[in-house]
């Protein structure tokens, strides 16, 4: 291959590889590429970081250089799942509420064995003061209420699905509850007002449209043109359901935001859920942070986030447990001095 060709193949690859930032702010029903690529973050990355190295040991400048552009381009992506530097900064004050956001993948382990009394002894040893849960069902969200004593307040959404339902358990006292149905989708979003100490703070527990990628890597019958088009179909729908949100959010503030988005930081869906709101890991998080435990553990895709006129986020973890595909966010907050004189 000729220089000038290479030098125009590795910038044709550099540019490619370093749009991926465009999630952020272009819709998918505008363009879903961009969506697709933010997935492939992770890789990018990998494969930047190799390619310099190669081109180090091959000494080919060119090679070397661009390597090191397209991954400096994707670098930005680093502290949405990585926090190295956190460990001597982490809060070791005492909360005020724990939170705990988990998938519980309709209390189905792998082989369909039942994981109910496993979530449900890990709940009670976490002693949180709100859980909120996705793909859930009235019957199964009941018997774990039963089991755990100290949760004696329960919203459970109202859904289309029996198995996609929402429900967010508390050790306080739950006034408005509310469902928001995506149309013709059986994913859901609630909304329930939290009467904490001397505050009324009102909480979204929400389910966004799945992207299907393990299952369509795993299919058998699925031809790979059609697996392509159900993930950017359900891209496009996951913005849509953000911008339904979006518009909920923009007429009622809400002050914690968590659930299952089924997409990585890098994301229309992200950006618009969180506007102000502050991103748990982000603030308390410490070294890597995913929550689906597939697809070689890149991805972290359940979020809490917090408005912090409020709250001060502590710490932030997850739980490397096997009773669901998704791992479970906990979050220890402190009330801010300043609301509390309000």
């Amino acid at each position: 291959m000729g220089t000038n060709v290479k030098r125009v193949v590795l910038l044709a690859i550099l540019c490619v590889s370093s749009i991926s930032w465009l999630a952020f702010y272009v819709p998918p029903e505008t363009f879903v590429f961009f969506h697709v690529w933010a997935f492939l973050i992770p890789f990018l990355l990998l494969t930047g970081f190799s390619l310099a190295v190669f081109g180090i040991i091959k000494k080919d400048k060119w090679l070397t250089f661009f390597s090191c552009l397209a991954f400096l381009g994707n670098i930005y992506y680093i502290p949405f799942i990585w926090q190295p530097f956190r460990q001597s900064l982490t809060d070791p004050s005492p909360a005020d509420l724990r939170i705990i956001t988990y998938n519980v993948a309709k209390f189905q382990m792998k082989h369909n064995m039942p994981s109910l009394m496993h979530i449900s002894d890990f709940l009670l040893e976490s002693n949180p003061q709100i859980i909120c849960l996705q793909e859930v069902s009235d019957e199964q969200t009941i018997r774990l209420l039963q089991k755990m004593t100290k949760m004696p307040y329960l919203a459970v959404s109202e859904g289309i699905s029996h198995d996609q339902r929402l429900a967010v358990l508390s050790q306080h006292p739950l006034a408005k509850h509310r469902t928001l149905h995506f149309p013709g989708r059986p994913h859901l979003a609630q909304l329930v007002d939290i009467i904490l100490p001397n505050r009324r703070v009102r909480l979204m527990n929400c389910h966004l449209q799945t992207t299907n990628i393990n299952q369509v890597m795993k299919s058998k019958n699925m031809g790979l043109l059609q697996g392509v088009k159900l993930i950017l179909k359900n891209a496009k729908i996951r913005g849509e359901q953000a911008e339904m949100l979006q518009k909920e959010l923009s007429i009622h503030a809400v002050n914690i935001i968590c659930g299952d988005f089924n997409v990585p930081p890098i994301s229309y869906s992200y950006s618009r859920l969180k506007g102000d709101l502050k991103d748990a890991f982000k603030t308390a998080g410490i070294g890597y942070g995913y929550t689906y435990r597939y697809m070689m553990k890149f991805f972290r895709i359940d979020y809490v986030f917090y408005d912090e006129q409020h709250f001060k986020a502590l710490r932030y973890r997850t739980e490397n447990l096997e009773y669901s595909d998704h791992l479970p966010v906990v979050v220890d907050m402190k009330y801010k001095v300043s609301d509390d004189k309000q």
